[in-house]
This record gives structure tokens, sequence and C-alpha cells, in this order.
């Protein structure tokens, strides 16, 4: 399935801003270099950014966080925070939602 990641992120954006009040706060949470092993939801190459990969986690059902490797585009969507457990990779950025809604 294709996934419109333009049109699905303005209601996301717009959304995620209501209900937190800080439309940023997702930059703080994260994590370059780490990569989240194991409990793969979905897996797609068609991303350009860990911000398309943040919009799909969210318009994803039981998606608890992400993976993005740039150097192959890869967005792996995580059905549980952390996945199976953390590795470091040079080229992975992961986020976890729960760091999104809870105060650090």
């Amino acid at each position: 399935a294709v996934v419109s990641t333009q049109s699905t992120g303005a209601i996301n954006r717009v959304c995620y801003d209501t209900m937190t009040g800080d439309s940023t706060r997702w930059i703080t949470c994260l994590q370059p270099g780490i990569d989240f092993r194991g409990a793969t939801l979905v897996s797609s190459t068609s991303f350009t950014s860990h911000w398309e990969c943040l919009i799909w986690c969210l318009n994803t059902a039981n998606c608890r966080a992400f993976t993005y490797t740039a150097s192959s585009k890869t967005c792996d969507l995580k059905e549980r925070e952390d996945g199976n457990g953390r590795a470091e990779h040079s080229d992975a950025i992961s986020l976890n939602l729960g760091c999104m809604y809870h105060d650090s």
C-alpha cells in the first residue's frame, strides 16, 4: 500500500500541536546513532527523512517507536517502545513515542 505522508502529515501536525502545545517536542525525543532492534511492525524503504517516518508511525495502529536509517531510506515501525533493545548504529535515528507524551 502506498502511504501519502504529505496529506496525513499536516493533519497529525495540527493534532499533535493541539494535544501538547509544543510542536517541537519530538525533536528532543530523537535518539541519533541508536537502532531499536526487532519488534518490527512494518518496514518501508520509501522515506526520505525521520520526520516522514514519525508521521507514518503516528498514522499506524500499534506503532510505539521507529528507527529511520538514512543510507537505505528505511523506516522500521516498532510495536514496542525501544523495540527488543537498543544498538549503536551511526546511520540510524530512533524515537520512542512515549517520550513525546511524558515529561523528561
